[in-house]
């Protein structure tokens, strides 16, 4: 093989790993049928807080976020069925995959929103698309709340496509 012929292979096979490295990959988390438990909801509350208004459950790769009185009413009615009891009892789970092609989405805590560093798409702190490349919000995963447990259950379940919330950046965009 010439020197070009190998750089031209080279170049694709880096440019493929790369690529498979932020796959879009649908299948969710793994989290057994069952679901799996996140603790009380004083212990979820808690996470949250020290999480900065966010807490991201690695093994489940989700993020819990809270959803305020105010904007509870609006997402029940536009999240999938799965998705209503978490939202109406102040929880919501969003994959932390972003929906273009499958990076991990951080929490940016100066704007108060997602911010996918791969390709920039921006997603509210209820996983709605304010900015692409993405073409709708962050995925899903249901959440069971009773007075003594909180639940996530396997997912994930599309995010919206639509803005409905319209709550501004807290600040500085870290993308």
């Amino acid at each position: 093989m010439d020197r070009r012929r190998f750089l031209q292979v080279s170049a694709v096979t880096i440019a493929g790993a790369g690529l498979s490295a932020c796959g879009d990959d649908d299948s969710g988390p793994d989290i057994a049928e069952e679901g799996q438990q996140l603790g009380t909801p004083e212990e979820v509350a808690t996470a949250i807080e020290e999480g900065g208004g966010v807490w991201y459950v690695a093994e489940a790769q989700t993020y819990v976020v809270p959803v305020p009185e105010e904007h509870r009413e609006a997402l029940a009615a536009a999240v999938p069925d799965a998705i209503r009891p978490g939202v109406e009892g102040g929880l919501l789970a969003l994959w932390q995959k972003c929906p273009h092609q499958g990076c991990r989405v951080p929490w940016c805590e100066s704007s108060g929103w997602f911010e996918c560093p791969c390709h920039a798409s921006r997603f509210s702190p209820f996983g709605e698309l304010r900015r692409g490349p993405a073409r709708r919000g962050m995925s899903f995963l249901p959440i069971t709340l009773k007075p003594d447990a909180v639940r996530l259950l396997p997912g994930p379940v599309d995010g919206l496509e639509d803005d409905i919330t319209e709550v501004d950046a807290a600040g500085p965009h870290c993308v």
